[in-house]
């Protein structure tokens, strides 16, 4: 009674296994690349159905026909011979494959998909949007099931002249005008550099800037009275009021987004 109890959990343990990888699978190059698709749009879900209405909000992508574009050159290639005709691509689509986006002018594409239940969604997450030279071609690209798309996921559509879908893909495009985050190095514990000989380290004002006396001082000599040859002169407690430009500290300043 309790081997086949054992080999009842056993099975269905295998049952459920089988079920929880059959969402994900490999296809070939050439029907993940199909070469009959006439427009590209890139963009988020919003929302879809099982009835096979898709609906994203982005643009369309020459990007995107190029990116296939070049992959559908690769592979067409015998296998003998793509070493080569990766260079011959990297020339080719030197310019059309350098990837940009703008949140601005974005539109609703309203698709439909054509027996949803048997549309697999390749996974190009890794290599859409990323430099030539990076990228790794594999001979089984992963698939995912239609049923797994989510609204607020990034995917990529070819579709006819009708709105009807051909290939679907899932992307993770990296933001090439994104701008890099400023940080306050000071407040991270990293020591600044001192400020050029001719500033002075305790105003962070130019030499030439700073009023007799202490320009007299910085060259150890006495001025008998404050009321020298001034270049943009100031007052002593304006000038030790100036900011050194070249020390931060605030050290409360938060990182620029």
């Amino acid at each position: 009674m309790r081997y086949f109890a054992t080999l009842l959990v056993i099975t269905f343990v295998g049952i459920m296994a089988h079920c929880a990888g059959a969402d994900l699978a490999t296809t070939t190059p050439a029907a993940a690349y199909p070469v009959n698709v006439k427009n590209w749009a890139e963009g988020t879900v919003t929302s879809l159905d099982a009835n096979g209405r898709l609906v994203i909000r982005g643009l369309e992508s020459p990007y995107a026909y190029s990116y296939f574009s070049a992959l559908r050159d690769y592979y067409s290639a015998p296998p003998i011979e793509r070493e080569s005709r990766q260079r011959q691509l990297r020339e080719k689509y030197r310019d059309s494959l350098n990837y940009s986006w703008s949140d601005e002018n974005n539109d609703n594409f309203t698709l439909n998909v054509t027996y949803p239940e048997d549309v697999r969604v390749v996974d190009e997450s890794k290599r859409y949007g990323s430099p030539f030279d990076t990228w790794a071609f594999t001979e089984k690209p992963m698939t995912s099931r239609y049923s797994d798309l989510q609204s607020g996921d990034r995917v990529v559509v070819g579709y006819n002249n009708n709105n009807f879908v051909d290939s679907i893909y899932r992307v993770n495009p990296i933001r090439r005008d994104a701008k890099p985050m400023m940080m306050n190095t000071q407040a991270l514990g990293t020591v600044s550099q001192p400020p050029p000989a001719n500033i002075d380290p305790t105003t962070g004002i130019h030499i030439m800037n700073l009023p007799s006396n202490a320009t007299n001082r910085e060259s150890g000599t006495k001025s008998g009275s404050d009321s020298g040859h001034i270049m943009n002169s100031g007052s002593n407690s304006t000038n030790a009021e100036r900011r050194n430009p070249f020390i931060s500290t605030d050290a409360s300043i938060a990182p620029r987004p």
